[in-house]
């Protein structure tokens, strides 16, 4: 492994990064197919990249058969000390800012939801962070509008990316569901992170 500038090797490329994520979660010995199909990456790439991280001490290697098996390698002091880490840190991220940024909502609303890009894990450096809320009354509603102000200026500066809260009464979604507003379908498919499924809400 280069004892310098270790990140800058291990992390030269998204692929590897990618691959090596994936095989810091699971944990099992893998061949080289397997692993290329489990992170969606061609089988000659795959091997390409298990060279380097081999080369790293990153992974172990060992034949079983006609076959080379690999395994990340936790007995490297890189391994548990700076990648295991970053990647811990790194999944914990969204967990953080829904605890730190959407706490008020959870506290007050009757239903919170995430959906959109970030929940479906298909969003861009600057997609919003797109949540559902569901307010008893008009005056909660109105409450939650002007807390959430400061909230997402706060959390813009945190992240560069928008909080951007869609918040109805149960009265206005039951409304907007019996005219198909296309984006409560998204909506249904989201996170809930408090209350009951809407389809509950809509048969009440």
């Amino acid at each position: 492994m280069h004892i310098n500038n270790y990140i800058e090797h291990i992390f030269s490329n998204k692929s590897k990064i990618k691959l090596l994520r994936f095989m810091l979660w699971d944990n099992n010995d893998r061949s080289g197919r397997e692993l290329a199909r489990y992170v969606g990456l061609s089988h000659m790439q795959v091997h390409r990249l298990l060279k380097e991280l081999h080369d790293e001490g990153a992974v172990t290697m060992r034949s079983v058969g006609s076959a080379f098996i690999y395994k990340i390698n936790y007995n490297n002091y890189a391994v548990s000390n700076i990648l295991n880490d970053i990647f811990k840190k790194e999944a914990g991220v969204l967990e953080y800012l829904k605890a730190r940024y959407l706490k008020v909502l959870i506290q007050k609303a009757d239903t919170v939801i995430l959906f959109g890009s970030v929940n479906e894990k298909k969003e861009r450096a600057l997609s919003d962070l797109d949540i559902f809320v569901l307010a008893a009354n008009i005056r909660v509603k109105k409450e939650l509008e002007k807390e959430m102000e400061d909230i997402a200026m706060a959390f813009l500066k945190a992240t560069g990316n928008t909080l951007s809260p869609l918040i109805m009464t149960t009265e206005e979604y039951k409304k907007a569901d019996k005219s198909k507003m296309g984006i409560l379908e998204s909506i249904k498919k989201g996170e809930i992170l408090k209350g009951p499924p809407l389809g509950e809400i809509s048969s009440k």
